[in-house]
């Protein structure tokens, strides 16, 4: 598992049909962020984490893989002091 409980993050596109339940980033919901609120060992589908999508009152569970990490780019966070992938606000 790549994320952590509380890590921000944005659903990538092209993965599900946009919806309240699936806001894909800059899609008919707008630019939502994500925050993980659960993450699974095992699940059956490969699922990993359940996020919560707070202004839509809406949760999901998704592959690690279908989630992009949100920062605001900060000396703090240790994915941009390394230039690795993270998406900044």
């Amino acid at each position: 598992m790549k994320f952590k409980i509380g890590d921000r993050v944005r659903l990538k596109p092209n993965i599900y049909q946009d919806s309240f339940r699936n806001p894909v980033w800059e899609g008919k919901q707008g630019k939502q962020v994500g925050k993980v609120i659960e993450l699974f060992s095992f699940h059956s589908l490969n699922f990993s984490c359940r996020v919560k999508w707070k202004e839509l009152n809406s949760e999901n569970t998704y592959k690690d893989e279908d989630l992009e990490l949100i920062c605001k780019e900060d000396k703090n966070c240790k994915l941009c002091q390394y230039r690795l992938k993270c998406i900044t606000m």
